[in-house]
Order: C-alpha cells, then structure tokens, then sequence
C-alpha cells in the first residue's frame, strides 16, 4: 500500500526504524529542502509540520514518535495529542527511542564547547539526564541506545573506543576491548562487535542476569549485529559481499542466511525473529526460515531501506531519478502467514510418538493443530501420541496480522496394532505400495514412503527426468512392513540419498520388489 504522494519522499538522516507497526511517520521534500512531515496511523494520514525548518533524525517506537527539528529541538508525537517540544537549546542526534525512554548524543549550544555528550530522557517523568560530562576534545560520545531505565552508549578516545552502560543509578565499562560504534540494545539484551585478539566477535550482555558472553569465534571479523531481545544477526566480513548470521539466543544455535551488502546508513533492526533487508533494489524479509521476496520492481525501480515490526513492513520505492537517490513513494505491507509442516516418522505401532516440525513462514503469529484423532495442540513444533491403530489426516492453520492459511495432509500417518510376539498379522492388509513424497515441491529435504507385502530384495532409486540414476536410497532385502526414506539436500542422509549435487528440476523415484515396479514424479526446487 503507498502512503505518500509527490515525487521526494524519505528520511533524512534516519538510523533507525520509521514504522511502529501500522504506525508510520515520514518526510516528503517536494519543492523544498526541509521535510514536511506525514503521520499515518493504518488507517488515515495527517500532516504534522509544515517545512519552514530542518527536521530529521526520525524514529518512531513503542507508542511514539520523535524528530529533531531545526538542528536543537526534539519533538515527540504520540498519535493523539499535537507533537510536543520536549526540549530546545540543545544540539541532538541519532535520537533512539524504546519502553518510555530516548536517548542521544550531543551538546548544550551554551556549553562553551561542542563535546558530545551522552543524554537519556524519561517521558513519563519529563526528566533530561546528563550521562556525561567530558571536556577534552579527544572523547566523544555518540549513539546512546537505551531501554527503559537503562543507557548504553559508544565512547571514543584517542585510545580506545569501548561501550558505556547506565543502569539507573551507576554507570560503568561495559566492554575490555576496542568495539565497533554499531550496537544494539533491545529487551534487556546489549549485542556489540569487539575486537579479540585482532579479530572483531560478536558478544551479548543480559543486564538482567549481568552475565557477558563471546557469542562468535570467527577467524575473519563480525560486526554490525542486531537482537530483538532472542534472536541476533549479523555480518561476517567477506572479500567481496557480507555474510549475514542468525542467531538463536535460547538454543545457541547459528547458521548462514545470505550474502548481501547492507545500506551503510541504516541500522539493522530484528522484530519477533524477523528482519527486512535489500538484495538487488527489492525488498526481502527472514523469519528464522524461510527469505521472502516482497516486491519485484527493480532495476527500474529500487526498493530501499525496508524494516519489519511486528509483521508489517515499510520502506521506500526510489525514483530512480539521479538527484532523487534516497527520496520516493514511501509503502506498507503486511507479511502474509505461508503454512508448511513435517513429520519426523509417519509409520509405527501403537501408541506412536511423532514429532512434527512446523516450517511455516513469513508473517506467522499463531499456530493451531489438528492430529485427525480428535486432539489438537497450539505449540510451534508439537510431539503427539498417537493410542489407537488407524489412519490419521493432519491439519495445521497458522495465522497472522494478514490473515490466516491451512495445510491438510490426507492419511499422513499410519499407525498399526500392536501385536504379541506370536502374532505375525498387521493391521493393514499385506501389499505392496508407493507413496507420494511429501513435502513435494521440497526444498531442502523430503520423505518417501512405501510398503512392502512380503520378505524379499527392496530398491528405492531416483532418477532425472532423462532416466539416469542419480541416487540409490535402499538397496536391500527387507521384511513386510511400511518404510520411509528421507531425501536431503543438507548434506545426505541415513539412506544414502543426497540431494545437494542437484539442480533443481523434475526428478522420478521408483520402488522395486520382486515383480512389483511403481514409479512417481517429484519436484526439487533450490
């Protein structure tokens, strides 16, 4: 949805994020060098300012708005009231704002000298705290990052340059060595880029339990992370094109998400797990999972600094004009919930555990679970019991701001009777079958299942659509009984099939017992 109208829509000077979920605030520089600035709640857009002077340094939070205007005054909007001068007389910032509280850096203009200090406000209190005060010209004190109570901010000198941290009542040294001035301090979590021995890690500080930890021990350096309180991401130096990590704070668990290099400008900003970045001029946002491609109008159009709260998402379609760089139409999304799930095993006797794994994406908020045995269950990656013999369809429904999608997987598992040792029957008649494999489109991996009536040699091969064999995943006798094979494309499997040499395409798998031959088409998309 576009919000804005004219051609000179943007940020000037902006590091951090501009929307508040639906919330939204933005300049718009038609005809003049200073902003008019626009409001737009979800449902309606109002004009604040008109563009009499500077205004920039725009950043908008948990129930606000702020903006410097004219060099040395900060305004704050709450959506309702008209915008309020919380001070003047003061040059300020990189203004950050988050649960009540802003932060920035700067100087009185009747100091008597232009030292950056480090300044914390509390909203509620209409409290302006000093946090620093320095007179040599060699320290400087920029981008005070705060939480409620809490300040941190970057400290440079001739030195070394290191982190500060305020508590509410003292301030210390957060960090032992040199530090990049890119940080980020969300929901009690501080993460930082510091050099250890000569190689600038990842750290994170909880200043709820106060205990610091190396999160990284690359050989090459990390730097310009993010958290959203569980999550962390960030960049490993690279020749050429930046790596970008993400990180699980409760499982401690990292892995590799893309190769791209981020607007210098801007700050990354991580919400519910999820992040918006641009690749290539478009607009692309991961979950944990899953990187979605929102828009598709570049080269002739580029879609720049995009950033997700709370599943909404705002950012700027350029012009693509050359004395319009940074200035365009200013858009909102909503990230619409896709639903995708698997199970570990989908055959076995009663009572049958199974775990399943939820692998939907996007703009996911909650999930709700249908097992087809008249149980359900509202967890992410639920494990369910299965007590009674019988054939079950599942069903998951996800929803989110923008709605809600379901996946119905007919006769998924199977479960069989119990039997005592003298007993050879089962419940399910003795056949010989093949089943599709699911997930089909799949990417990175899948699951073949068959069932084999009798005791004999059992092969289960992949081929390409020309008929070469690219894959053997059994090739032994086997008792009567219903199998599954798993196909990866991370890196092979307990069977043998490996997906990882193969380009995407339309490939066939076929099942071979004794005289019984059946085959079936499946899809590899990467």
């Amino acid at each position: 949805m576009q919000l804005s109208s004219g051609n000179e829509n943007g940020w000037a000077q902006s590091r951090f994020k501009n929307n508040d979920v639906e919330k939204v605030i933005w300049g718009n520089f038609d005809n003049s060098t200073n902003s008019r600035l626009f409001y737009s709640d979800g449902t309606s857009t109002v004009q604040l300012t008109d563009s009499s002077v500077y205004k920039d340094f725009i950043m908008a939070n948990d129930g606000y708005t702020i903006w410097r205007h004219d060099f040395t005054s900060l305004y704050l909007y709450d959506g309702i009231n008209p915008p309020q001068l919380i001070f003047d007389s003061l040059q300020c910032e990189n203004m950050y704002l988050a649960d009540g509280s802003i932060g920035f850096h700067g100087f009185r203009v009747d100091a008597g000298n232009n030292i950056n200090q480090a300044w914390l406000y509390k909203i509620d209190e209409a409290n302006l705290i000093q946090l620093t005060n320095d007179t040599a010209d060699g320290i400087t004190n920029t981008f005070t990052l705060v939480d409620g109570n809490y300040a941190c901010w970057f400290r440079d000198s001739s030195n070394i340059s290191m982190l500060m941290l305020y508590d509410g009542n003292t301030k210390s040294r957060l960090t032992d060595s040199s530090v990049y001035n890119e940080f980020s301090f969300v929901n009690g979590k501080i993460v930082w880029s510091e050099s250890i021995n000569n190689v600038y890690q990842i750290m994170l500080y909880d200043v709820t339990t106060q205990i610091k930890t190396q999160i990284t021990n690359s050989v090459t350096d990390s730097y310009r992370p993010a958290t959203d309180g569980s999550k962390i991401v960030w960049f490993e130096s690279n020749p050429s094109v930046l790596l970008m990590w993400y990180y699980d704070i409760a499982t401690n668990k990292a892995h590799k998400v893309a190769r791209f290099n981020p607007t210098a400008a801007r700050w990354l900003w991580l919400s519910n797990g999820k992040i918006a970045f641009p690749i290539n001029g478009e607009v692309c946002v991961y979950d944990g999972n899953t990187i979605s491609q929102l828009t598709n109008t570049a080269p002739s159009n580029l879609n720049l600094e995009p950033y997700v709260d709370n599943d909404i998402v705002v950012w700027n379609k350029n012009n693509f004009e050359p004395n319009n760089l940074h200035y365009g139409q200013i858009f909102r999304g909503k990230l619409h919930p896709h639903v995708s799930f698997d199970a570990d095993n989908i055959v076995g006797n009663n009572p049958f555990t199974v775990s399943f794994k939820n692998n939907s994406f996007q703009g996911v908020q909650s999930y709700f679970w249908d097992f087809g045995d008249g149980q359900t269950s509202t967890e992410k990656n639920p494990v369910h019991v299965y007590q009674t013999p019988g054939v079950y369809s599942v069903t998951l429904t996800v929803e989110g701001l923008a709605g809600s999608s379901s996946e119905k997987k007919i006769n998924l598992i199977r479960v069989n009777q119990t039997t005592s040792s003298e007993e050879s029957s089962s419940l399910f008649p003795k056949e010989f079958k093949l089943y599709q494999n699911y997930p089909n489109p799949f990417n990175p991996t899948t699951n073949f299942g068959f069932r084999i009536g009798d005791f004999g040699l059992v092969s289960l091969k992949v081929y390409d659509i020309l008929g070469r064999e690219v894959a053997t995943l059994v090739n032994e006798e086997k008792p009567a009984g219903d199998y599954e094979v798993k196909f990866s494309a991370e890196g092979g499997s307990a069977s043998g099939g490996d997906a990882g040499k193969l380009a995407s395409g339309i490939y066939i798998y076929q099942l071979r017992a004794g005289s019984f031959i059946e085959s079936k088409v499946f899809h590899l998309i990467k």
